[in-house]
């Protein structure tokens, strides 16, 4: 039997111990840490839709609404009580969108080869920022499989135009849209890749009328239902093109902006408060596999160009804007293991110096090693502190015992007074079935007349003698740097 022959024999077994791994990571890592305030906003807006109270789409301040139909229709297919939602069960959306990506990566084999396929799988399998993001309740995760697909469905259209390929172009593209707002972006970034890989020119015309309506007819009717909330709301097809104005100012920064190579820094070795991170053996595996396809020539070669290609332009779109956050680097992350992939298959099958392939082998277990600590730093011991450089503003740690405190406190129906810039986000959340709540930006119109007040350390705190005398007083953690005062009254 042939080294390759063997391989294909292994390839089920080495896919299905990828995929289990993939697995036990993200739901290891859904339980090591609170929601962030990010997740909490989308977990309130879900709670909402699947109580019945509906869902009307924000341009000022929320993303699109795939992430809540699919959450709230899977809590449906479970039997869950939308009040008893957990993050675990919450996170269940995101655990399988990264799935599926890299259940679709494995399925490329005849497109990237079987190594490559196999290196790619594993590295979205276990890098921190797969595993982190691949567990997490906002819309990236999501937004990574669909585009994956888009990205995949395109090529095939190119290789062989089908009207029934036009139509799944049109659907996912809505699908993106209807996502996040920065679907766009990665648009952008398909254009070129797509010229610079040059896939095979097709027999038949490419832009066919009845395909072109397909594709237009997929993607509106996407676009129609989701964003008129099943034509409940029709103000919502005019918010979602108005939110791109919104869109465009946000990304000037808005409290978030970073300096241009703030996503090359977090791969890049560093070392925050002794602990050291990095990954600077993937990030010049893939500029060597990158530098390997400078001039594709098989159709395989292409094709991974091609995935490449998008992850290099949508890093340098997210990096030339001043909004950034971690988890935008996860995209354009996922699109550059195939490099990595194509690297490793390349010296493994190339190669006519037998010790070579065991040199190959220990670099690659050298990289899935490296991989492997950080994960388990990064969703473990430092799951939700500032020392991680895979998060931002994590709600801390000690934040879960103040959602303990206030659920024994709770069921004395006390009146709640919170004071926070931004509603100390996940706090509405933990109090989302409390009727007697109420939540001010700034202590201009405080009153010490509620059972429980709870203030923001960034407003400062209230020196009113009656709180010393009549309440008690307990500090409980939020996020890095942010404390929360809460006051109990004797009554509460």
């Amino acid at each position: 039997m042939t080294a390759r022959a063997s391989l294909l024999k292994l390839y089920i077994p080495i896919a299905l111990l990828i995929l289990a791994t993939a697995l036990a990571l993200r739901f290891e890592s859904s339980g090591n840490r609170p929601l962030h305030a990010d997740e909490a906003v989308q977990a309130y807006q879900t709670w909402q839709l699947s109580k019945g109270e509906g869902y009307h789409y924000d341009p000022a301040d929320k993303h699109g609404p795939t992430l809540y139909y699919l959450s709230s229709w899977l809590g449906q297919l479970r039997g869950l009580d939308p009040d008893e939602l957990a993050p675990r069960d919450l996170r269940l959306l995101s655990i399988g969108a990264s799935s599926l990506l890299i259940v679709t990566i494995l399925s490329i084999r005849k497109r990237i080869g079987s190594i490559a396929c196999l290196v790619t799988a594993t590295l979205v399998a276990i890098s921190p920022l797969c595993v982190i993001y691949g567990a997490y309740f906002i819309q990236e995760s999501l937004l990574a499989i669909i585009l994956w697909l888009l990205a995949i469905a395109i090529w095939s259209y190119f290789e062989k135009p089908k009207q029934t390929t036009a139509l799944a172009i049109g659907l996912l593209v809505g699908l993106a849209i209807a996502t996040k707002e920065t679907a766009v972006l990665h648009f952008l970034s398909l254009i070129p890749a797509l010229w610079l890989a040059r896939p095979k020119t097709p027999r038949e015309p490419i832009a066919k009328p009845s395909r072109i309506i397909a594709a237009l007819a997929g993607a509106l009717s996407v676009w129609l239902l989701f964003y008129s909330s099943f034509f409940s709301n029709p103000q919502g097809l005019v918010d979602s093109i108005a939110a791109y104005g919104k869109a465009i100012s946000r990304s000037t920064g808005q409290g978030h902006e970073k300096p241009g190579w703030y996503y090359l820094s977090m791969l890049w070795p560093l070392r925050r408060e002794g602990v050291l991170w990095g990954e600077t053996v993937f990030i010049l595996c893939s500029i060597a596999g990158l530098f390997l396809m400078a001039r594709p020539k098989a159709i395989c070669q292409r094709f991974t160009l091609y995935l490449s290609l998008q992850g290099i332009f949508s890093l340098l779109l997210y990096s030339s804007i001043p909004y950034k956050t971690p988890w935008l680097l996860l995209i354009p992350y996922t699109l550059l293991c195939p490099a990595v992939g194509y690297l490793v298959a390349r010296a493994w099958e190339g190669s006519k110096i037998p010790w070579s392939r065991y040199a190959c082998l220990a670099i690659l277990l050298a990289l899935f090693a490296d991989q492997g600590r950080k994960t388990f730093l990064a969703t473990n011991r430092y799951a939700a502190d500032s020392r991680n450089p895979y998060i931002y503003q994590h709600t801390s740690q000690p934040f879960e015992k103040l959602a303990q405190r206030l659920t024994t406190l709770l069921p004395r129906n006390p009146s709640i007074a919170v004071y926070s810039p931004d509603h100390a986000w996940p706090l509405p959340w933990v109090l989302r079935n409390h009727p007697k709540v109420g939540y001010w930006q700034n202590l201009e119109s405080f009153s010490p007349s509620h059972d429980i007040i709870l203030i923001d350390s960034r407003l400062g705190s209230e020196d009113d003698p009656s709180l010393e005398s009549e309440y008690s007083l307990e500090l409980h953690g939020l996020r890095p740097n942010t404390l929360l005062q809460l006051y109990i009254s004797e009554e509460a």
